[in-house]
């Protein structure tokens, strides 16, 4: 066997980053800053937040969650996230919460009562 067809595969890496357009990259980055805004978190803390978070987490659901008719339009007015994106990506997220992560968020008091957005906790009782 010629050595040019071992690992061939191993090169190749495809981001959900970098196959967004600008409008919708954007929006990944406001939902990060929002999750962390409402978490009272780093971003570096996301994935003990979230089961299985990675950098191409946001993008990805963005791209499940969004009409397809987003991902061509051009238009600069759809940058922003509107609250109806914010809930449909909250309510894709919300299972992957980690239960031992909110228990000590919740223990060192990260959720004041100035948050004007209250995260809620569905999996626990």
């Amino acid at each position: 066997m010629e050595k040019a067809f071992f690992n061939r595969f191993e090169k190749q890496w495809i981001s959900y980053c970098k196959l967004l357009p600008s409008s919708l990259t954007k929006k990944a980055g406001d939902f990060e800053k929002y999750l962390c805004d409402v978490y009272g978190i780093s971003n570096q803390d996301l994935p003990y937040l979230f089961c299985g978070f990675n950098e191409d987490t946001i993008p990805s659901a963005i791209s499940c969650t969004l009409p397809p008719e987003s991902f061509s339009s051009t238009d600069n007015k759809n940058e922003e996230l509107t609250q109806t994106e914010i809930d449909s990506l909250r309510q894709l997220f919300s299972p992957l919460l980690n239960p031992e992560k909110i228990v000590e968020l919740n223990l060192h008091e990260h959720f004041n009562d100035n948050n004007p957005i209250k995260p809620t906790f569905l999996a626990f009782v």
